[in-house]
């Protein structure tokens, strides 16, 4: 009887490490993807600020440019 609960009680254990073990490794995945993403986002804002850069550079010199036409 006592070996019985022993062998139950080790079976247990080692699946409780089994699904910790899954536990942990899908938090570092997710971990590695929301790492990922804030990447591509941030890449995506660095990409959008410098075309909105050269948008208002460029209409900055075509008023510049009309500035001086009139003159």
């Amino acid at each position: 009887m006592k070996k019985a609960i022993k062998k139950a009680k080790s079976k247990a254990e080692k699946a409780v490490k089994e699904a910790n073990t899954k536990m942990q490794e899908k938090i570092t995945d997710a971990k590695k993807e929301a790492k990922k993403a804030k990447a591509e986002a941030e890449k995506k804002v660095e990409k959008a600020k410098a075309k909105v850069k050269a948008e208002a550079k460029k209409a900055k010199a075509e008023a510049k440019a009309k500035k001086s036409k009139k003159k």
